[in-house]
């Protein structure tokens, strides 16, 4: 369940193909092998018991990446999906991971999270 206050996502369980960067499944998060300049994506879809506002950002060392944010209304009868991404420069050992809240107390549960790093410069 998700809360008013921003919380660590736990949905990211498979590593995929590792492009400068290694998957800590255990930690949910990606860490960032070499400096540089990175695709940074974000893929998820919820469902909820009630009607609520999720807000999503991507952190790097559990502080924010300003840019890396999206919000969609997630409710009881539909599946709610936001896709968010961006190139930015990471520094070596940065551990990448998604945070969530809702705008009201819900039972909220990813069906579908993506959290990808591409070396891309």
């Amino acid at each position: 369940a998700l809360t008013t206050t921003f919380a660590k996502l736990t949905a990211f369980d498979t590593a995929g193909p590792q492009r400068g960067s290694t998957h800590e499944v255990a930690q949910d998060q990606l860490s960032v092998g070499i400096a540089g300049d990175y695709r940074v994506e974000c893929d998820l879809a919820f469902t909820s018991n009630a009607a609520v506002l999720v807000d999503v950002e991507l952190r790097s060392n559990a502080v924010k990446i300003v840019g890396l944010a999206s919000q969609v209304n997630a409710d009881a009868t539909n599946r709610a999906a936001v896709s968010f991404g961006s190139v930015r420069a990471l520094g070596a050992g940065a551990k990448i991971s998604a945070y969530a809240k809702a705008s009201a107390g819900a039972n909220i549960i990813v069906c579908h999270g993506r959290l990808c790093l591409e070396r891309v410069g």
